[in-house]
């Protein structure tokens, strides 16, 4: 058996890996460290978030560091020229506005440190030809990240704007929302990926069903209404992905998953004696009522700055001085801060974005993680978050347009006894999934 073929199989035995561990530690920090704080009823502060910034960004450096320089491709080299770009437009908006604005200081810090740990995340993936990601460390993610979100659900609280939770510790009702979202996102990714390697048992169907069920409940108990609408696009995307012009497969299980989702949540929920105060915010924004509280307010002061400077906009980062607050939409966020000529170029980078993920598609479970992850990060600016600052969105951007696919594809020929039919028909096999 060749070279090749043994990398392959030794994929498939998800042998842990310290980069996937890196790679969902940066990711999914923000909803670790609030769940630590919040059980441990401790206040938040920004430079707790730091310290995991700071200690991906030591690991990742140390173990690329003699690797640094033959991994320099044209790609990184855009990406790098654009985050120093953004970072100057931040730095002058500072010098222009003050820093006083505590959010804006708290941003500033968070894009640096973001653009750091991409760009050596990056080099990361570079250096060892990446393409598949551990999928036990995926499911042990998504079993984590349902809890995080659903344990908060017994200690109710009526401090929020229609949700259920407020704590000093920053685990609020939008970012409980947020994570059941993304453990659904990551529930249905590893259903996805496992399939291709082997049929799922019926034990397995039975727990993901479980985790699919308590996921999509909390999301919508909570009160975020981005969180509900990340479900529909995760799910939307996989049926796609998936089963693409048969997905009439997946209707019946959605259907009765819905049935049972509807005849036993409500029950389930008067027995546990669960705080609803979300889940009504939610039908009312399903019934219509959008546009019901104070985030109308910044989408139009948002748009009337942008009417003042509509080509070049006001700077990146001035919108916390003028709003004392991001718009709640990543594009009126752009808008309002770039311009029209900003808007321009960062469609220009997401169309970049999408024509390198479609070649690099099928090519490793890693970049289809990461197409999960962009569309989590999407999904989450429209509603909140700021674009600028969100690993979500960058790092599957950074690793993209920076990956070459040539330079993941080996040369099959050398690597394959060709004359050995069973091995090439295995190989094969696991080739296409």
């Amino acid at each position: 058996m060749q070279i090749f073929q043994k990398e392959l199989l030794s994929n498939n035995k998800t042998k842990a890996d310290v980069l996937d561990v890196l790679i969902l530690l940066w990711i999914f920090s923000s909803a670790l460290l609030k769940s630590v704080l919040y059980f441990f009823n401790i206040q938040s502060n920004s430079g707790q978030l730091a310290i995991i910034y700071i200690l991906v960004a030591v690991l990742s450096a140390f173990l690329c560091f003699k690797h640094f320089s033959r991994l320099i491709t044209t790609g990184l080299l855009k990406i790098v020229l654009l985050f120093v770009c953004i970072g100057f437009s931040l730095i002058i908006s500072s010098v222009r506005y003050g820093t006083a604005e505590d959010k804006f200081v708290s941003e500033f810090k968070s894009y640096f440190a973001m653009v750091i740990c991409t760009v050596l995340l990056t080099l990361l993936i570079l250096w060892k030809k990446k393409r598949d990601i551990n999928l036990n460390l995926i499911f042990v993610a998504s079993i984590i990240l349902t809890l995080i979100s659903f344990l908060p659900l017994f200690r109710g609280d009526s401090e929020t704007s229609g949700g259920y939770v407020s704590d000093s510790s920053g685990l609020i009702y939008q970012n409980i929302s947020y994570y059941a979202a993304y453990a659904f996102g990551l529930t249905l990714f590893h259903m996805s990926e496992t399939k291709k390697i082997k049929p799922l048992s019926w034990f397995y169907k039975i727990v993901c069903f479980i985790l699919l069920i308590i996921q999509t409940s909390t999301c919508f108990l909570s009160g975020g209404r981005g969180g509900v609408v990340l479900i529909f696009v995760l799910f939307i995307a996989n049926v796609f992905i998936n089963f693409g012009k048969k997905a009439y497969k997946i209707v019946v299980p959605v259907a009765l998953f819905i049935v049972i989702v509807r005849f036993t949540v409500p029950s389930l929920i008067n027995l546990l004696g669960i705080d609803i105060k979300g889940l009504d915010r939610i039908l009312r924004f399903l019934n219509g009522n959008f546009f019901g509280d104070g985030r109308t307010n910044l989408y139009i002061q948002s748009f009337e700055l942008f009417r003042e400077d509509p080509i070049i906009g006001k700077g990146i980062g001035s919108i916390f001085h003028l709003l004392h607050s991001y718009s709640h939409n990543l594009f009126l966020d752009i808008l309002t801060e770039t311009g029209v000529i900003g808007l321009f170029v960062f469609l220009f980078i997401l169309i970049n974005f999408f024509i390198k993920s479609y070649s690099l598609f099928r090519q490793g479970s890693l970049f289809r993680f990461l197409t999960i992850i962009f569309i989590c990060g999407f999904s989450l600016n429209m509603f909140s978050g700021y674009v600028w600052t969100n690993p979500f969105i960058w790092l599957p951007i950074a690793v993209a347009i920076t990956v070459s696919k040539n330079g993941f594809e080996p040369d099959i020929s050398e690597s394959i006894d060709v004359d050995n039919e069973d091995n090439l028909s295995s190989l094969e096999g696991v080739i296409n999934g």
